[in-house]
């Protein structure tokens, strides 16, 4: 009988739960600088100053974890005084020219989690491509589509950033 009422209960709110699914965003850009320079201006997970979007980055070194294999986390301060995200480096492989971290905590953000991964790609003619993407899930699955629009402008505005101050420096 408790069985019953306990599958009646959940009929009844089924239409109330909000299940989140997971999302993906991926943004790409071409540089024409060589693979090597672009790795050496975003290789360091603790140094976001070409990322427009955050108003600072923090490193932070950690005892190893489960959540932090490699000790090392940053805390991106979105607004100052406001929402911040912590992320914590999972690998960071200089041959392949990529990492992948984890959000390990956040503030007033209607996030659950989230995983990405940067890599620079050698292009054509010394140029490369840049990928960023992550994998989010959304606290509430209404909050999914405003919150992969965000990322998706801030990725594709800190890329362009990227590539301004990249190919600048390569100018005559």
């Amino acid at each position: 009988m408790l069985k019953l009422r306990l599958f009646c209960l959940l009929c009844l709110c089924w239409p109330a739960l909000s299940w989140a699914e997971s999302l993906q965003v991926v943004e790409k850009i071409t540089i024409e600088q060589p693979p090597e320079v672009v790795w050496a201006a975003v290789s360091d997970f603790g140094n976001l100053a070409w990322f427009p979007a955050i108003v600072r980055c923090e490193a932070e070194a950690t005892e190893p974890s489960e959540k932090s294999p490699l000790g090392q986390n940053r805390r991106l301060i979105l607004v100052e005084n406001g929402p911040y995200l912590v992320e914590a480096l999972q690998s960071h492989d200089d041959a392949n020219k990529q990492y992948q971290y984890q959000m390990i905590e956040v503030a007033t953000l209607p996030l659950t989690s989230y995983q990405g991964q940067l890599q620079v790609l050698a292009g054509d003619n010394q140029s490369s491509q840049v990928v960023w993407q992550v994998e989010l899930t959304p606290a509430q699955a209404e909050a999914g589509e405003v919150l992969v629009e965000r990322f998706r402008a801030a990725f594709a505005n800190g890329l362009a950033e990227l590539k301004l101050e990249l190919e600048e420096q390569a100018m005559p």
